[in-house]
């Protein structure tokens, strides 16, 4: 954390104490319901990143399997459907909604692993933004425990 930062946030420590019991409790609800929603956000994340790295797995695996070879076929998780592969050297990758592009197995691969890189990295950004969060809320809480006891 930089000087600046640390500044700030020390700042922000003594506004805190600045404000009134009612201001404390808004923005204490602000913060609750921040929270609630950058963790919502961090759940869908994980999800996300987990079913990038099954289809990366899916896609990986077709080495193991030979032209018109007969397969289950992942759908999604739970979802197999009986198939018979056209062709163990090319796939179709969804990269948006509803939009696919055909690419080399070994390029489907690595598209699934940058996306789950992609998403952890922005799992870390939120899990420090929450911990920031949280370390204000906490800091409001002591403020509006003070405030109640005198």
């Amino acid at each position: 954390m930089s000087a600046a930062q640390d500044q700030q946030q020390q700042q922000q420590v003594l506004d805190l104490s600045k404000l009134g019991v009612q201001e404390l409790q808004s923005l204490h609800q602000q913060l609750s319901s921040e929270l609630n929603q950058f963790t919502s956000s961090m759940v869908a994340l994980q999800r996300t990143a987990s079913k990038f790295a099954a289809a990366g797995q899916s896609v990986e695996s077709l080495k193991d399997y030979k032209e018109g070879q007969r397969m289950m076929l992942p759908m999604t998780e739970s979802l197999y459907v009986p198939a018979e592969l056209s062709s163990t050297e090319k796939v179709l990758v969804e990269v948006g909604t509803g939009y696919y592009v055909e690419r080399t197995v070994e390029d489907g691969t690595r598209y699934c692993r940058g996306k789950v890189m992609e998403i952890k990295d922005q799992v870390g950004e939120l899990s420090r933004i929450l911990q920031q969060r949280q370390q204000i809320l906490s800091r409001v809480e002591v403020v509006l425990a003070q405030k109640a006891q005198g």
